[in-house]
């Protein structure tokens, strides 16, 4: 297999995909980086450290095209904490995830899912051994289903399971289930165990017209240090919007008893019982709740008594880490165009910068006694790898080589700018130039928006595939890449964010011409060679922008929504769609009209690809075709892909490739 031909970059290299099979995609160095390349990448999603802070283990996941359409494999590794040696523990598993420490380091607990099989619950022994199963969907009887997350026992000699009920059998098919059910609700199992070992059959702790936890929240739960109790996160709801309704409750172990800790008008999540077990920290948002999050730490005694909450973060949407000592809390947030951690005192003291802001840390977790923080760090250059620091202070060492042998990016140059938008606020955003770029010299120029609208761009690696094409593809072909942060984005303030309520393609497009506009005269990019792509909320801009503007030769959108009445009939968001609008269909519905590229599809005459997976539950992939057909039939240059099985992001490796390969493509043809 070869890689296309570039107008822009260096001759590409071939790579016989024979090769690229049995070197786990690892090849020599060559002169172009291409899609191809950007596979030999692992992926670290998990990372924690032992107890005694002497070790780290972690997942690598690493892409795998054999046999087609191809996979992630996952494997769970060990590492001393300084870095001197590292072990794999597990064969390859289509999924695997949640590694966790038994308190007496003796065991490591996991989710796998292998091959087509449920996920089960594993244990492999540190010191050596053959990984074992824990619990399966089986285990439990009727009532029992997934299990979606788990946690040792402060003692180890139980885990609680955080399960799904069971899908209900269609009704002319008493062995199937419904492939499209609906969310289904999830309790707390409690399982026995002696020695990494299942030690009776889980019983079901939780009960009732709530579901515990949710996917738009984190860490759903936590054990109180002496046992007896666990917190957890209480949604009245199974829908991804539900999570408005949240509050926070204790289970007593032995009884079963259920109590209420924090209810209030504004929605509680992820609590984390303090060191000493006589607090809870927790996160609460502002009244009443909002997609447009704007959240704080609070701190209460276990009867919900003496509230206080923690002094704000700059962005006001921190994720809770957990406590690195009875008076101090850690938390991570998006911070401009990076990640921050940031340490809380509980006594109400001003926030403060713990990493070095000299990397993006994701994955952020700390060990039982708060004494090490383990994480995966990345930066433009610089693939994702395992790293661990100590609490005292942030010195990272990294003690994972997952991707020591992945083709090395292009060496262009990524940096941080920013400019005035036309109302004059500042934004920022990264520009990623060739490799190959001379001072003075012009360059086709992409504008990739991200999704959202509240994502936003960190300045990581270049060679990542996250829902768009690979910076390191685009640059390495010849294309200056601007990753503008727009009105709406997290990681600069409530207030930011909060200004692009009811003005969807307003003022976040006003910042993003406003970059294109300053990159032009910046002396950069080619004024005649502009192109525009955007994933989500970012393909939705990218066809409301050419469906406006007609400076772009080309565009492309990922997953776009292009009319907001039928979005908001149809995705499993139809909370945040009319949040982020500013009402209902039914209270604004000409913002719902006037806003939406499908009724503006006979103002386009940039040529447009429209890429979509054919399972989006999020964007509808209707949404996508709509727009494509509506161009069709005006005879404009339009092109529609659609990758079966995939979801919202698309994921399977050869999808990622052919997408990039498709964007590349249009791109070189139009531009």
């Amino acid at each position: 297999m070869t890689e296309r031909p570039t107008r822009h970059g260096r001759a590409p290299r071939t790579v016989p995909m024979l090769l690229l099979l049995l070197s786990g995609f690892a090849a020599a160095q060559a002169d172009a980086w291409t899609p191809a390349d950007g596979l030999t990448t692992a992926r670290l999603p998990f990372a924690v450290a032992s107890p005694d802070g002497e070790r780290v283990a972690y997942v690598v996941e690493r892409a795998d095209l054999d046999p087609a359409p191809g996979t992630w494999r996952a494997t769970l590794h060990v590492a001393a904490a300084d870095g001197a040696w590292r072990r794999r523990y597990t064969p390859p598993a289509r999924r695997l995830s949640e590694p966790s420490w038994s308190p007496d380091g003796a065991w490591i607990a996991y989710l796998e899912t292998a091959g087509t099989g449920p996920t089960r619950l594993m244990a492999v022994p540190v010191d050596g051994g053959v990984p074992r199963p824990l619990a399966t969907p089986a285990d439990g009887g009727p009532e029992a289903g997934p299990i979606a997350a788990f946690r040792w026992s402060p003692r180890g000699d139980a885990i609680a399971l955080l399960r799904e009920a069971p899908a209900p059998a269609l009704p002319d098919d008493p062995t199937g289930q419904d492939p499209d059910r609906a969310p289904r609700a999830r309790h707390l199992w409690l399982l026995p165990v002696i020695d990494g070992a299942p030690a009776g059959n889980p019983t079901r702790i939780t009960g009732g017209d709530f579901s515990v936890g949710s996917d738009m929240l984190a860490n759903a739960f936590d054990w109180s240090p002496d046992g007896r109790h666990i917190a957890f996160t209480r949604v009245r709801g199974t829908a991804p919007d539900d999570w408005i309704s949240a509050d926070i409750a204790l289970v007593d172990v032995a009884s079963g008893s259920v109590r209420a800790f924090q209810q209030s008008n504004a929605a509680e999540f992820s609590p984390r019982f303090s060191p000493d077990g006589d607090r809870l920290a927790f996160a609460i948002t502002s009244f009443p709740p909002s997609w447009i999050r704007q959240v704080r730490v609070g701190v209460a005694r276990l009867d919900g008594s003496g509230l206080k909450l923690l002094a704000a973060t700059p962005d006001q949407q921190p994720a809770l880490v957990g406590w690195i000592s009875d008076r101090t809390l850690l938390v991570s947030e998006a911070h401009r165009a990076a990640t921050a951690l940031w340490t809380l005192p509980v006594d109400g003291g001003t926030a403060r910068r713990f990493d070095d802001a000299e990397r993006v840390v994701t994955g952020a977790t700390l060990n039982a006694p708060g004494t090490r923080l383990a994480m995966v760090t990345s930066g433009p250059g610089t693939a994702p790898e395992a790293a661990v620091t100590a609490t005292r202070r942030f010195r990272p060492v990294t003690v994972s080589r997952a991707n020591a042998g992945a083709a090395p990016p292009p060496d262009g140059d990524t940096r941080v700018i920013s400019w005035q938008s036309l109302d004059g606020t500042a934004v920022e955003g990264l520009l990623t130039l060739p490799p190959e770029h001379r001072r003075g010299e012009r360059h086709p120029l992409v504008l990739m928006i991200h999704g959202g609208p509240d994502g936003m761009f960190a300045n990581d690696y270049v060679g990542a595939f996250d829902g768009l094409p690979p910076v390191a593809a685009l640059s390495d072909a010849g294309y200056a890449v601007l990753r503008p942060n727009p009105r709406g984005s997290s990681g600069y303030g409530y207030d930011f964010r909060a200004e692009l309520r009811g003005d969807w393609g307003g003022i976040d497009s006003a910042d993003l011409l406003a970059g294109v506009d300053f990159v032009i005269a910046s002396g950069i990019a080619d004024p005649q060679r502009l192109a525009i792509v955007g994933w989500s909320y970012g393909g939705y801009q990218s066809a409301w922008i050419v469906a406006n503007h007609h400076r772009f030769a080309a565009a492309a959108a990922i997953a776009p929504f292009t009319d907001l009445a039928t979005l908001a009939a149809t995705t499993d968001l139809p909370g945040a769609v009319e949040d982020w609008l500013g009402g209902s269909l039914w209270d604004r519905p000409e913002l719902y009209r006037e806003r939406s590229p499908l009724w503006r599809a006979d103002a386009i005459t940039t040529p447009l690809l429209v890429l979509h997976g054919s399972d989006d539950a999020r964007v509808p992939p209707g949404q996508g075709v709509g727009l494509h057909r509506a161009l069709a039939r005006r005879g404009l240059d339009t092109r529609l892909v659609q990758f079966p099985r995939a979801a919202h992001r698309i994921d399977e490796p050869a999808q990622i490739l052919r997408l990039t390969r498709e964007i590349l493509a249009w791109l070189d043809r139009h531009l």
